[in-house]
């Protein structure tokens, strides 16, 4: 298998040798960027809520054999980190976000999907769905066949290393049709934390669905949350719902100590096991943020429903859809447009962005970014 992107990603898993066993799923470079002293870095492991001080980045956020016997995708990951990096930099010291068209642009978008949807969590869930998909197919009497024979859904399951690639490049597909903002926390200000599943979907124009997938990476309104250091979170957004910061301003100040614990929260709330930051003498806001968002990590996941079929008596609808916890989340600079607010509740999770919203010139980039892969 070979797969070429922008001429940064090219994978041949039959051409690498001497695999690495300890594969990361969250770059070093990134959790550098948090680091309490030189390849140090505190965290605060949630489940045994206990605090370890300078812990080596190295050891962080990563598995045996995460992607396979092989590093091949490992390899290819490293090679778009490092374009990725020069990229995050220039962010954190306050550069103008790249134009939608740019390559940087490009690498940022494919950077963010990657931590979408690579880390443990993302694979977990993904495993849990097709369990719940086929009891729920168990449940209808349903076989799910293979030229006749039964079998079951998760036997189909790509591994880790093609289902990675499968759903980066359909994930940064639709990060290209979100817009990109820049939030900058002040001096005065408690820090950002990260986690080991650092970018975080939320939805706050469909905080009030009930019972509805809303973080999919085309629904209305969705927004994806990624701190890249204690003081810089980008925020992709939906530009069809919202109003994010002032007109033809990219970055915006974040002051209020109240709007950096709402940002923290969802990264509590998103984390698998583990949190990190760069002040040992914030540990007290950190077991703060983790005790508010306790019950919200319980609500990740995801379902199966079955449904009616309204349009016919004998049969019905299996949805499978991601769930988050959704609150009444509270930012700066971040407003639903008027007209976006008159949408009835009911039916802004039935909506999808379409492409004839995406300027003219960010398609024509795409076009050719999707050129330029080979598979």
């Amino acid at each position: 298998m070979s797969l070429q992107l922008c001429g940064c990603w090219d994978y041949d898993a039959a051409a690498m040798s001497s695999p690495k066993k300890h594969q990361h799923f969250v770059p070093r470079f990134y959790l550098s960027a948090f680091a309490s002293a030189p390849r140090r870095v505190n965290l605060f492991n949630i489940p045994r809520s206990l605090f370890v001080r300078d812990a080596s980045i190295r050891d962080q956020c990563r598995v045996p054999w995460f992607y396979g016997r092989d590093d091949g995708l490992e390899n290819a990951i490293e090679d778009v980190e490092n374009l990725v990096a020069p990229v995050l930099a220039a962010l954190r010291a306050g550069d103008p976000i790249p134009e939608p068209q740019s390559s940087e642009r490009f690498f940022l978008n494919f950077f963010t999907a990657l931590q979408l949807v690579r880390t443990t969590r993302a694979l977990r869930t993904a495993k849990e769905l097709t369990s719940k998909l086929d009891a729920a197919l168990e449940e209808l009497n349903i076989e799910s066949t293979d030229d006749g024979v039964p079998i079951e859904i998760g036997e189909y399951l790509p591994s880790p290393d093609q289902l990675v690639l499968d759903r980066t490049l359909n994930c940064a597909d639709g990060i290209a049709t979100l817009d990109l903002h820049c939030f900058s926390v002040s001096q005065g200000a408690p820090e950002l934390l990260t986690s080991d599943h650092p970018a975080v979907f939320y939805n706050q124009y469909c905080e009030e669905v009930p019972g509805r997938g809303v973080v999919g990476v085309l629904s209305r309104g969705v927004q994806i949350f990624l701190p890249i250091d204690p003081r810089t979170l980008l925020l992709f957004y939906d530009p069809g719902v919202y109003q994010v910061g002032r007109r033809r301003h990219t970055i915006s100040k974040v002051e209020n100590p109240a709007h950096v614990h709402e940002l923290n929260r969802l990264q509590a709330a998103w984390a698998d096991t583990t949190l990190y930051f760069a002040d040992w003498s914030s540990r007290s806001a950190v077991k703060r943020v983790v005790a508010r968002a306790w019950k919200d990590r319980e609500a990740h996941g995801g379902e199966v429903a079955i449904l009616e079929d309204p349009t016919k008596d004998d049969a019905g609808i299996l949805q499978i859809r991601s769930t988050t916890p959704l609150w009444r989340l509270k930012l700066p600079h971040c407003k639903v447009k008027r007209r976006a607010r008159r949408v009835p509740l009911s039916d802004r999770a039935n909506q999808t962005r379409h492409g004839d919203e995406i300027p003219k010139e960010v398609l024509h980039a795409l076009a050719e970014w999707k050129k330029a892969r080979t598979f």
